[in-house]
């Protein structure tokens, strides 16, 4: 089970980006060019914290250290809640999956409040049963009057969710570890305050 960052200091900056894992093959006798999509794009992030007190720094060289074999929650920075949500519109209702063994970009859901517009832009995540996946919806989306829809999102399902797996809307998050081959680094400033920043990656699996 990932566990969660602590709260003591916010992050100063956060780089947050897909990870394009897609390759570009080239036919040698024709010159055509063929994307292969390897459904392994994950996210990766640069968490950078800003200068602490030796203390406040401890918990988080913990927490980097720890990161390195067990994952954490992270969510996207400013994206905390539908843009729906955010613009006041909070009845939103409880969204679950509706149905089971869907894969690939397309996931259909039930249990909006009905006519709540989901937005591109929005992220969601879920519970595969494994671990907890993080998605951005890619088009606009008007629930309908029995509270369905489907969300066309990126970067594909990794592993089917159950039927009835609860969307979480609010907060989404992905489990991350430290990336491989990274490690925090540490700066030392003015006054000995301690400063912060380390890469991180999805886990998939």
């Amino acid at each position: 089970m990932a566990f969660s960052l602590p709260t003591n200091v916010d992050f100063n900056a956060v780089d947050w980006r897909l990870t394009d894992a897609r390759e570009l093959s080239r036919s040698e006798l024709t010159g055509s060019a063929l994307i292969v999509d390897r459904n392994a794009s994950v996210w990766t992030a640069k968490l950078v914290l800003p200068p602490m007190t030796t203390d406040e720094a401890s918990a988080w060289e913990v927490a980097f250290l720890k990161a390195r074999t067990e994952p954490f929650y992270l969510s996207p920075p400013l994206r905390s809640q539908p843009k729906a949500y955010r613009d006041g519109d909070t009845n939103i209702g409880t969204p679950l999956v509706d149905g089971a063994s869907q894969t690939g970009t397309t996931l259909s859901t039930d249990g909006w409040y009905p006519a709540f517009e989901i937005n591109a832009g929005d992220y969601i995540s879920f519970s595969n049963g494994t671990f907890e996946e993080l998605h951005m919806v890619m088009a606009d989306v008007t629930a309908s009057g029995a509270g369905e829809a489907d969300l066309v999102l990126e970067p594909p399902i990794r592993i089917s969710p159950a039927n009835n797996a609860v969307i979480r809307w609010s907060s989404p998050r992905a489990e991350m570890i430290v990336a491989q081959g990274q490690d925090f680094i540490t700066s030392i400033g003015a006054g000995l305050s301690v400063s912060l920043e380390i890469e991180v990656a999805e886990r998939l699996s």
